[in-house]
C-alpha cells in the first residue's frame, strides 16, 4: 500500500511529521518482532553432533569442539566461535541448517566469520566428501530438552494438521518434498513406523516447497498412512522456527524430529535416516521406560 502525505499548512506539516514518526516507530517494532519470531527457537541450549566433533549453541553463535583426532576441519580450529555464516548471524541459523552444512556429503563452500580467541577471522569453509567415492553414511544428531514449536497447517484436501493433536503419543515429524530423492527413499520406513502399534507412534509429513497439486498427485500414486500437510516455502514461519533455512537460500531436507509424548524433542536428524529410525525410536522408548521405572 502506498500512502501519500500532502501537507496543506504548517499545522498539517507538523501533523505529518508526527504521523511519519509514528509510522517509523511502528515499523521498527514490527521489524523487531519479525527478527524475534524468525530466530530458530530450537537453537536454544542445543548441541549438534557431526562426524568430526560437535557444535554448541551460545548467545553469540555456534562454538565448534573438534574431536581429539581432528586438528582442524575446513579451516576451523577447535573452540572457534562461529559468528556469521553466509552473511547471516549464526545465532539465527537453526540446528538442521547447521547440520546440512557440516554433515553434508556434497562438496560446498560457505563464508564464515569466526572469533578465534579475541581475534575475528574470515574464512571460506569447505565441507563434503563428494559423490565419488560414495561417502560413508553418517547420522548427525541434535540434542533437545524442551518442547517443539506447535504448528497448524492444511493438508491438500483442506484438513487441519496440528502438532497439538499428536502430543499424547510418540510422534515423528518428517520434513520432506515430492521433489527430494532422498526423502522419497525413506518414505517406506515412515510408513512402517506409522503402522506401529506398540508403542503407538504418530507420523506427520510436512511437505516443503510443494504446491497442493504436487502433493495430491504424489499421494494418488503413493498413498501414505499418515497425515501430510503443506509446510510452505522459504517464508514459512514453521520452517524458520524449526531452523530449516540454510545460509545461501537453500532449504535442507529431509529433516526428521522424534517427539516424546507431551511434545518434548527426544532426537532430531538432518539428512536421510538410512533405515535406522525404528531402532532409534526403540532405544529412546526403552531409555525413557527405564528412567521412569
Amino acid at each position: 500500500m502506498n500512502i501519500a502525505l500532502r501537507p496543506t499548512s504548517n499545522l498539517a506539516s507538523s501533523d505529518n511529521r508526527v504521523m511519519k514518526g509514528s509510522i517509523m516507530t511502528l515499523l521498527s517494532v514490527l521489524i523487531c518482532l519479525f527478527s524475534l519470531t524468525s530466530l530458530p527457537l530450537l537453537a536454544q541450549h542445543s548441541t549438534v553432533r557431526f562426524d568430526r566433533g560437535q557444535l554448541v549453541f551460545e548467545r553469540e553463535g555456534w562454538r565448534i569442539h573438534l574431536d581429539r583426532s581432528a586438528r582442524q576441519f575446513g579451516g576451523l580450529l577447535d573452540d572457534d566461535l562461529i559468528q556469521v555464516i553466509g552473511g547471516i548471524p549464526s545465532s539465527r541459523v537453526g540446528p538442521p541448517a547447521i547440520l546440512s552444512i557440516f554433515a553434508s556429503a556434497d562438496p560446498q563452500s560457505v563464508r564464515l566469520t569466526v572469533k578465534r580467541g579475541d581475534t575475528p577471522v574470515k574464512l571460506t569453509f569447505w565441507s563434503g566428501e563428494g559423490p565419488s567415492p560414495r561417502p560413508k553414511p553418517i547420522s548427525p544428531t541434535v540434542s533437545r530438552s524442551f518442547k517443539a514449536p506447535d504448528f497448524s497447517l492444511k493438508s491438500p484436501d483442506g484438513k487441519t494438521v496440528s502438532l497439538s493433536e499428536n502430543r499424547k503419543y510418540w510422534t515423528v515429524v518428517n520434513f520432506w518434498g515430492t521433489w527430494c530423492g532422498s526423502c522419497i527413499v525413506e518414505l517406506p520406513e515412515m510408513e512402517s513406523i506409522a503402522r506401529t502399534r506398540t508403542p503407538r507412534i504418530n507420523v506427520v509429513g510436512l511437505a516443503v516447497m510443494d504446491e497442493n497439486s504436487d502433493i495430491l498427485s504424489f499421494l494418488r500414486k503413493h498413498p501414505l498412512p499418515y497425515p501430510v500437510a503443506k509446510a510452505g516455502d522459504k517464508s514459512s514461519p514453521v520452517l524458520r522456527r524449526y531452523g530449516l533455512l540454510v545460509p545461501g537460500g537453500r532449504l535442507g531436507v529431509p529433516v526428521t524430529a522424534i517427539l516424546r509424548p507431551g511434545g518434548e524433542i527426544a532426537y532430531m536428524q538432518a539428512g536421510g535416516t538410512e533405515n535406522h529410525l525404528a531402532s532409534i525410536i526403540a532405544k529412546l522408548v526403552q531409555d525413557d521406560n527405564r528412567r521412569h521405572a
